[in-house]
């Protein structure tokens, strides 16, 4: 395949979300899985700010799980599109005004710009095929009130829960909390990723400082009542007119922490401190069932591309669905084994197959 035959891949990352820096992260591991003989790759890092810079990929530290390694590589120059002159399919640089050709973008944007699909819109006013949730589809799987609701709307087991909007709260609040769950019970923002702002409660005099830190990301507050068990996690995508789904991890937090932080997601211990069972060591029933939600969860709430259904495997063996990951992080593969290998699928394959479906 010759270079002008080769498919022109913008891959975004960064962006001005709490999920910047796994962002970095998910960048630097999936890039040495794009195969060179059939696509020409550029980087465009969205800074903290909002900047956007078309960044030297021949720098950029790969396989790499610490974004601070990762950060002091992204070099680039400052680039931006032109919106509002129809189909468009490049990107400019900013100093010389050079186009630079897209025929795809592929997005590793966590956050609400990205996972929640506010970028999406670009993309689809300039008139770029993109790999990653459509807008409809970021928006309810980001927005885990929507996401909920739409679950149970379709029949599909979660667990309980209580929305609470800043606007009507009141500290009087958690009085009618207590009467419907026990504690501990866990709060967090409806709008956020990687457990960020999630807080486990213990006692009444912790929840008036989680509540503070819930609102400081988002003016909507989930309720959820605590599932003792373990977490389960499959991976889906669309292709050749089905959902495929991954072999199942299933993750039994270390005692090093409290439940599945950010810390113990993406410190520098994950890899040692929690339990991870690939498969899943559950009864071949469960594991049938985990996957069959799955399948469900992913039409239920639009689900396009690859993302990642996170579920609660009780200790009375019941299953719930607890939230659709859009646009999954991707660590190196110490620190997070492929769940498609078991399926006899490289990262590599996935990518030409998320490609071949988005043009499609």
């Amino acid at each position: 395949m010759t270079n002008k035959n080769k498919l022109n891949i913008l891959l975004v990352f960064g962006g001005r979300s709490d999920e910047h820096d796994v962002s970095i992260i998910s960048a630097s591991n999936i890039i040495p899985h794009f195969d060179q003989s059939k696509y020409n790759l550029n980087l465009l890092y969205i800074t903290k700010e909002g900047g956007w810079l078309l960044c030297d990929e021949s720098r950029f530290k790969l396989n790499c799980d610490f974004p601070e390694q990762i950060k002091s590589t992204i070099k680039g120059v400052s680039a931006y599109v032109p919106i509002g002159q129809g189909d468009l399919k490049n990107i400019f640089i900013k100093k010389t005004d050079q186009p630079v050709q897209v025929d795809l973008v592929f997005n590793v944007l966590h956050g609400r710009n990205g996972a929640g699909g506010v970028l999406q819109g670009v993309w689809d006013t300039l008139g770029i095929v993109s790999v990653c949730p459509s807008l409809i589809g970021g928006v309810i799987g980001f927005d885990k009130d929507i996401m909920k609701r739409l679950l149970s709307d379709a029949g599909i087991p979660i667990c309980r829960y209580k929305v609470v909007h800043k606007n009507d709260y009141k500290p009087s609040c958690i009085e009618e909390i207590k009467k419907n769950f026990q504690f501990p019970f866990f709060i967090k923002p409806a709008n956020s990723g990687s457990s960020l702002g999630v807080h486990k409660i213990y006692k009444e005099s912790e929840f008036e400082e989680g509540v503070t830190d819930v609102f400081s990301y988002d003016n909507k507050l989930i309720v959820e009542e605590y599932i003792d068990g373990s977490e389960l996690e499959v991976y889906c995508f669309f292709s050749e007119d089905n959902v495929q789904t991954s072999v199942i991890r299933q993750t039994i937090i270390g005692a090093e922490h409290d439940f599945y932080t950010y810390e113990a997601k993406y410190g520098v211990d994950n890899a040692t401190t929690n339990i991870k069972n690939i498969p899943a060591d559950i009864p071949k029933d469960d594991y049938d069932e985990a996957l069959s939600l799955s399948i469900q969860a992913y039409k239920a709430l639009e689900g396009r591309g690859e993302i990642r259904m996170d579920l609660f495997y009780s200790g009375d063996k019941k299953i719930y669905i607890n939230e659709i990951n859009t646009i999954p992080s991707l660590m190196s593969a110490q620190s997070q084994p492929s769940l498609w290998h078991g399926c006899g699928l490289s990262h590599g394959e996935i990518i030409d197959k998320l490609i071949s479906q988005a043009i499609k």
